[in-house]
């Protein structure tokens, strides 16, 4: 079965507009990004006293985070990442938290830090695009992923079956092969 050309243009289309928001979003996160503009957030820094041992588990881990943060009002963030030994980090949309041992934690006294920031939009788009804003953004992600190849191939394919832009298509193609190839050995 062969998919004709009106086919290739509805799939291409369709998929287009579904993904249109989450690509101008990226567009934008990662333009912003790329030319240094990260979005700001509201630091706080709480000494922690009350724990005797350090969390040797994740889930001892968020116990604790959970209790720490209550205690101030705030709340836990999305999900943790396990980051090095003797640091716990919880990344969010809109939020993250950071619980870190300064010190051994074999040591008589702790020395532990809970670092809570509140991000603004800009970093909280940032988040969207770095994977760290929660299932729904990481698994639209990686469909926007495939999908978005799917439309480069369709488009491709689009051009390739017109004999009016087939030529120019190859020379598009070359180009873009050849600078990704001069991007990669000069860097």
């Amino acid at each position: 079965m062969t998919i004709n050309r009106l086919t290739w243009m509805k799939l291409h289309g369709y998929i287009a507009v579904f993904f249109l928001p989450l690509a101008l979003l990226y567009v934008l996160t990662g333009t912003l990004y790329l030319v240094d503009v990260k979005g700001d957030a509201e630091v706080t820094r709480f000494p922690v006293e009350t724990i005797t041992a350090w969390p040797e588990t994740g889930e001892d881990a968020e116990d604790v985070m959970t209790t720490l943060l209550e205690a101030k009002g705030l709340s836990l963030p999305g999900s943790m990442v396990k980051g090095r030994p003797n640091d716990y980090f919880w990344l969010g949309l809109r939020s993250s938290a950071h619980l870190s041992l300064k010190n051994d934690p074999g040591a008589e006294v702790l020395n532990i830090e809970l670092v809570h920031q509140e991000y603004d939009l800009m970093r909280s788009m940032v988040e969207i695009h770095k994977g760290h804003a929660g299932l729904i953004f990481r698994i639209m992600g990686i469909i926007f992923g495939v999908f978005l190849t799917t439309v480069l191939v369709t488009g491709a394919v689009l051009s390739l079956k017109s004999v009016a832009m087939r030529q120019t298509s190859y020379w598009a193609f070359g180009s873009g092969l050849g600078i990704v190839i001069l991007g990669w050995v000069l860097s």
